[in-house]
């Protein structure tokens, strides 16, 4: 597993970012599973959904993948406790924006929604687009500055709040913020789905 995660180019933004949070890699390693396919030993299928106070939250904007429709935006997941926990289809991820009241949802992505079985420094992730139509000069573009995003998790109460300052910008018929389903392991935007 730690072979997994040291071939990754973030592994070392995320080790460092997870080492000075909250010393986590101590003897022990970052990987997922899926709860679809066949399980690692020792780790077994759990109906338990990972609660808000189980997983570092982390957003990797050097990682972030530009497209003509906005830039992907990864979020990484990583198991803080001994406990498993389950992750399965979309997380809840709201935009916060500045001025009360004009928070924006993320719709989904259509997508297979996976589920994804996490156990000690185990890792899961998602892609949040932020919509950016024609560079935010769009006739009728609708706006959101946000300070930040507030996500949840299925199935679990309370949210985790993320500080990343952003702009969106959506042309008709464009969701401000979208949301692909959770997938296992760190985001990779060299494999990019």
């Amino acid at each position: 597993m730690k072979e997994r995660l040291l071939s990754s180019p973030r592994s070392g933004r995320i080790l460092a970012v997870v080492a000075i949070g909250v010393a986590l890699i101590v003897g022990g390693t970052i990987a997922a599973q899926s709860g679809t396919t066949t399980q690692l030993p020792g780790l077994a299928a759990t109906s338990q959904p990972c609660q808000v106070g189980q997983l570092q939250v982390i957003v990797d904007s050097s990682a972030a993948r530009h497209t003509k429709d906005g830039t992907y935006l990864p979020i990484d997941f990583i198991d803080n406790w001994k406990a498993e926990c389950l992750l399965r289809g979309y997380t809840p991820v709201t935009g916060v924006s500045t001025t009360a009241g004009d928070d924006a949802h993320a719709v989904h992505i259509p997508g297979p929604a996976t589920s994804v079985v996490l156990a000690e420094y185990y890792a899961a992730h998602t892609w949040v687009l932020i919509a950016n139509a024609a560079g935010g000069q769009a006739a009728g573009c609708r706006q959101l500055t946000a300070s930040g995003l507030r996500v949840a998790l299925p199935g679990a109460t309370g949210h985790i709040w993320v500080s990343h300052p952003f702009t969106a910008c959506a042309g008709a018929g464009q969701a401000l913020l979208s949301i692909r389903p959770v997938l296992q392991g760190l985001a990779n935007p060299t494999t990019f789905p």
